[in-house]
């Protein structure tokens, strides 16, 4: 039963918010969830959170989005 739950919450499921294609396995998206309430709002502040993140990585991102990153990422972490 244990390696059918680890199963469940490594595969990732595929979501469509605003057109974009955002990938989460079953724990990100509970955290998301837990944090944001209902699942509309936890997906939409995770497609903000991903396009951020690829900002930030290619260094293209200002100060306020740096800070908004970071309080984003809490929730991955």
């Amino acid at each position: 039963m244990k390696d059918l739950q680890n199963d469940f919450g490594m595969k990732d499921y595929r979501f469509t918010v605003k057109g974009k294609i955002l990938e989460l396995n079953a724990s990100e998206y509970e955290a998301w969830l837990q944090v944001y309430n209902t699942p509309q709002k936890a997906l939409e502040q995770y497609a903000g959170y991903n396009s951020l993140k690829h900002k930030v990585q290619s260094k293209q991102s200002t100060d306020a989005e740096d800070k908004e990153f970071l309080k984003l990422d809490r929730v991955m972490t």
